[in-house]
């Protein structure tokens, strides 16, 4: 829920400020319902050609000994909507 507040922040100052342009905005998710808030993100911006790079990392049991996936996205904001359901 927190991430959430903070897109919602960022999406109204730049209402606020009249802003027309995101160079980069990096943010490290730790956990389900933060993946699933990114998803909720762009929506929330202004208008524009959104590009995405995700790496998931999950370890099973004790480490990377007991069982690792590596998952990684590149690709504009259309596709990552496609594929948004199975990233997270």
């Amino acid at each position: 829920m927190v991430l959430e507040k903070v897109f919602q922040r960022i999406a109204d100052n730049f209402h606020e400020a009249e802003s027309e342009f995101i160079g980069k905005l990096a943010i490290n998710c730790e956990g389900v319902p933060d993946i699933r808030s990114l998803g909720l993100a762009v929506p929330q911006l202004p208008k524009g050609d959104y590009r995405v790079e995700q790496q998931l990392l999950a370890e099973f049991g004790h480490g990377p000994a007991d069982g690792l996936l590596t998952v990684e996205f590149t690709g504009d904001w259309s596709r990552y909507k496609r594929l948004r359901s199975v990233l997270e």
